[in-house]
């Protein structure tokens, strides 16, 4: 009887395992930094219904990544496999006729590998939050100084290399444009134009807030000098810190059909953001990525030790059952 008399079953490899991850990886990056494939399934989100969903988002771009690499990763290891040369036959005349060898079942994950897999996704989550906290926290003590800036040297392309900045100009509330990302509270993007800025000049800063009714840094300032005796006008300083994004595509497209359309180079301030509001945050996220990551290797050995103990042998016991001796 020839062929295999067991049913081959499917066994993920190593290899695909990587690939997965790495998939991960790069989603993960993608939708923290807002570029790549995940920049481009939320720009048709947002053009279709003007938002976009995060989860929706980032699932649809783990599948466009993952399900190609893995087919690459296929296709080469079949090729490998085709293209790799037979067993010469044993020195001695002619071959001996094959033998159709039986292979058996691939076996199951076991718990060793159950407990590897818990690790790797749990402590990867816990690493992910940890990087992304890693980095808040360096932005934060990186920032350096304030540095002040003035509306008109960002029109003109004159941009800062600091990333704290209290920045002289009036916001244009009214013509702010909000994106929304899934159920969360729509981001806001605010121009901040100079006295000298004019119609259709290109805005080289914009205001990224959770809502349109904002005040500038120094209103208390702004409000004596409105009340106090006349002189000249104190303007508005807004503070916070860049972004080092870009416009959402939607948002960019409609400020390009106003007279406030983006300058060739332009800044994305953050309103309110301070350095020490970013190592706080960072420190809290690093501290939880340290407890979810500590929590999977405790989930994972915690697997690994019940499965180990139930394969240990039992020690017989005495039953009684013996004969008797008469004395």
């Amino acid at each position: 009887m020839s062929g295999n008399r067991f049913a081959a079953k499917p066994k993920v490899r190593p290899s695909q395992v990587i690939v997965a991850l790495a998939g991960v990886a790069l989603t993960a990056y993608w939708g923290w930094t807002y570029g790549g494939p995940y920049q481009w399934l939320a720009e048709i989100q947002l053009h279709w219904a003007n938002k976009y969903d995060p989860e929706v988002t980032f699932v649809l771009t783990l599948a466009a990544v993952v399900i190609p690499l893995l087919l690459l990763q296929s296709a080469a290891a079949k090729l490998i496999a085709l293209t790799s040369p037979d067993v010469p036959p044993e020195s001695g005349g002619t071959s001996a006729p094959a033998i159709e060898t039986m292979k058996p079942p691939a076996k199951p994950v076991g718990a060793n590998g159950l407990a590897l897999i818990l690790v790797l996704i749990i402590g990867g989550i816990g690493v992910a939050l940890a990087a992304v906290g890693d980095y808040e926290y360096r932005r934060g003590r990186s920032a350096g100084a304030r540095v002040d800036v003035d509306a008109a040297d960002c029109e003109a392309g004159k941009l800062p290399a600091a990333t704290w900045l209290a920045v002289r100009g009036k916001a244009l509330q009214d013509s702010a444009i909000g994106v929304k990302e899934g159920h969360t509270s729509p981001r806001y993007y605010i121009p901040v134009i100079s006295p000298q800025w004019k119609p259709g000049g290109g805005v080289g800063l914009y205001l990224e807030s959770s809502q349109t009714n904002i005040a500038p840094s120094n209103f208390s300032e702004r409000m004596a000098g409105r009340f106090g005796p006349p002189g000249p006008q104190v303007p508005e300083i807004w503070e916070g810190m860049t972004t080092g994004e870009n416009l959402p595509g939607l948002v960019r497209t409609r400020f390009e059909q106003t007279t406030l359309k983006p300058a060739s180079r332009y800044l994305i301030v953050e309103w309110g953001k301070t350095p020490s509001m970013l190592i706080t945050d960072g420190r809290d996220m690093m501290i939880a990525g340290g407890i979810v990551a500590a929590f999977g290797l405790l989930v994972g050995g915690a697997v690994a030790l019940i499965a180990r103990l139930r394969r240990s042998p039992r020690p017989e016991q005495f039953t009684g059952s013996g004969p008797v001796i008469d004395r």
